[in-house]
């Protein structure tokens, strides 16, 4: 089956930009021209990943990658639970509310009121 990209799509993985946060001899900056992200390269300082993040936003629609922010901040995460049946995790969640869930766990108090309290510490 495979993928097929456009001539379009093809050009805009393709095009490069001036680096706006170049540093002379840093690791990751010191690149003067670099693989165009258009309005997201601050968030793609590292030029290795910049090829395969403009890859990703062209064929992401076609292989169904929710892509918002090109970060993990609102993209959807799926988390599975293996382990004790004492703690049972609630199906639908935000970050915030596993977040909790993990840190409850981690001090070994799984009970609902402990579950609650910290969901309620995090807001």
């Amino acid at each position: 089956m495979g993928i097929k990209l456009s001539d379009a799509s093809l050009r805009r993985i393709a095009a490069t930009a001036k680096n706006e946060f170049f540093v002379e001899g840093h690791k990751d900056l010191g690149q003067k021209v670099w693989t165009d992200l258009c309005s997201m390269s601050a968030f793609h300082p590292n030029p290795s990943n910049r090829f395969s993040t403009a890859i990703a936003r062209e064929i992401a629609t076609e292989i169904g990658v929710v892509r918002a922010t090109e970060t993990h901040t609102s993209t959807p995460v799926i988390a599975a639970w293996k382990g004790s049946s004492e703690f049972h995790p609630p199906s639908l969640v935000d970050m915030d509310g596993l977040g909790a869930n993990i840190i409850a766990l981690m001090k070994r108090d799984t009970s609902q009121d402990a579950l609650a309290k910290a969901a309620a510490d995090t807001k």
